[in-house]
């Protein structure tokens, strides 16, 4: 008795310490990727919010989420703390106020200054609120069977009891604790969360950030992938831009950028970077976005519009082939920045691979000028949708999903909230890793994007895995259980074997999710 329990514990010890070693490896919550703009020098420079510390200074610009508790230093902001309280509307803070983490800006950006350390994990946690999750799934296959695991294992063990005190007494008890000792539901359990969380630590590693693990299973369903194209499918580092209209004055390009300044939507950040003008001179006493369409702000009493022709009240030029933003500075037009796109680098190679499995499509805020252009991109089948206001994306995903689609939508994380929110996944795509939205499953850092054929793909093999582990695990259990029926095997050796089991079945998972992942060059 006193050497079963022995290795029963020493089993038990080297499982622990094995699962702990593999457990630390495949944590994806410390690649959780969301920054911040911390004030260095004189710029404020995106920094990762695990190296904010105490006393630093942040700017939060319209609809980013406050990382950590903080003090107001502008004279006001407007904070929405409805990831936290579920109350939506914006509560008014004054200069000097404490401010605590969990709230997102809504109006013009203001700044503050950290009183606490980031804590990653509420934020992590904010990601996963109830408020924004998916509708709740089926039971899984290892669910299903782990059910009824324990029941079949218990009535085994007592007809093989009965069985053996009629025909041998003595071996009763033996193969009674045997069958229980040798059966092992752990094995069977942990052959999904090992093989997800190993996925989950190939994909952190190569800045795919996956809100949890049931977000694989949920990838693994999708046929129909949508993308969207301003600052998703074009790369913002490589634009060109020009402004057509009557120069701007020094002083006029320092209102626009201010006005500019508070939105995160791509466009703006192209129009900001162009002018290169000093924002922080201008007071912002007002300022609101109006999503897919533009944004106005009274700029030390100046008002400004800037976004599309129909927002800022002008006829469009349908002859132009490039993205625009209309300026109107009062009740003049100023004149409109035309932004001529550049692809991202290896988007033909990531269609080609998607398009084999998924049916790809487009949906755009933008006009259809490129639309020629990405017809030489996308399978000849792809729907082209432009001119899309963010309802307009939502619809499209929904009548999609009732025709029995499984839909990705991959976007701008804020702009395209809605629509990520109602796909079965949402990925948002982000530059500078700032821009923090619940509302999608996933977030991609833009530098990873000509891998993403290849980190769907390994998600697919999981699935794969997934059901050769299980096969591991029933058969050593249907072997085991089979000796010890037969009263072949001593509850001495079940429990020497039963940690083995276990610990076979992790180390199968992880090797083959390494291995998948370097064959495919990850």
């Amino acid at each position: 008795l006193v050497g079963l329990v022995f290795f029963l514990l020493i089993g038990k010890w080297f499982q622990n310490r094995t699962y702990q070693a593999l457990s630390f490896d495949r944590d994806y919550k410390s690649y959780f990727p969301l920054a911040v703009l911390k004030l260095v020098g004189k710029e404020y420079k995106p920094i990762i919010v695990n190296h904010l510390k105490k006393g630093d200074e942040m700017l939060i610009r319209n609809a980013e989420l406050i990382p950590a508790d903080s003090i107001l230093i502008d004279d006001q902001a407007f904070i929405d703390y409805s990831f936290v309280t579920g109350e939506a509307e914006p509560v008014q803070k004054s200069k000097g106020q404490y401010i605590y983490a969990g709230g997102r800006i809504t109006g013009k950006q203001a700044r503050f200054i950290i009183q606490k350390p980031v804590s990653q994990s509420y934020l992590t946690s904010l990601w996963n609120e109830e408020g924004y999750e998916k509708k709740e799934k089926g039971l899984k296959l290892i669910d299903r069977v782990s059910q009824y695991f324990t029941i079949a294992i218990v009535g085994i063990a007592i007809g093989s009891a009965i069985f053996w005190q009629i025909s041998d007494p003595s071996k009763t008890w033996l193969v009674f604790t045997s069958v229980l000792i040798i059966a092992c539901p752990c094995a069977l359990a942990l052959s999904t969360p090992f093989t997800y969380g190993s996925i989950l630590r190939v994909l952190g590693k190569h800045h795919l950030f996956l809100k949890n693990a049931d977000v694989i299973d949920d990838l693994q369903k999708v046929d129909t992938i949508i993308f969207d194209k301003t600052g998703t499918i074009t790369d913002p580092k490589a634009k060109h831009i020009e402004f057509e209209g009557e120069e701007l004055t020094n002083a006029e390009a320092s209102l626009v950028a201010a006005a500019v300044s508070s939105s995160t939507h791509p466009l703006s950040r192209y129009v900001k970077d162009f002018l290169n003008a000093e924002p922080d001179v201008y007071q912002i006493e007002s300022f609101e976005e109006v999503t897919g369409k533009g944004i106005k702000a009274v700029v030390s009493g100046v008002e400004l519009r800037l976004g599309s022709a129909k927002f800022v009240g002008v006829e469009a030029d349908t002859e132009v082939k490039t993205s625009s933003v209309y300026l109107m500075i009062g009740a003049s037009l100023r004149g409109v920045f035309r932004v001529n796109n550049t692809y991202r680098a290896g988007l033909e190679n990531v269609i080609q691979e998607l398009s084999a499995d998924h049916r790809l499509e487009l949906l755009s805020g933008d006009n259809d000028q490129e639309r020629e252009a990405l017809k030489k991109l996308f399978p000849f089948d792809t729907e082209m949708h432009f001119e899309q206001k963010p309802d307009d994306k939502l619809r499209k995903i929904q009548a999609w999903q009732k025709e029995g689609h499984q839909v990705m939508m991959f976007g701008d994380g804020l702009n395209d909230a809605g629509a990520l929110k109602q796909s079965n996944v949402g990925i948002a795509i982000t530059e500078d890793i700032s821009s923090f939205s619940p509302a999608c499953d996933a977030i991609m850092d833009a530098n990873a994007f000509k891998k993403l054929g290849k980190l769907l793909a390994l998600n697919t093999d999981g699935k794969k895995i997934v059901k050769a582990s299980m096969a591991i695990s029933l058969l050593y259990n249907v072997g085991g259980i089979t000796f010890a029926v037969l009263g072949i095997l001593t509850p001495l050796f079940a429990a020497v074997l039963m940690p083995l089991s276990s610990i076979s079945v992790v180390a199968f998972t992880t090797t083959m999710v390494r291995l998948k992942a370097k064959q495919k060059g990850l």
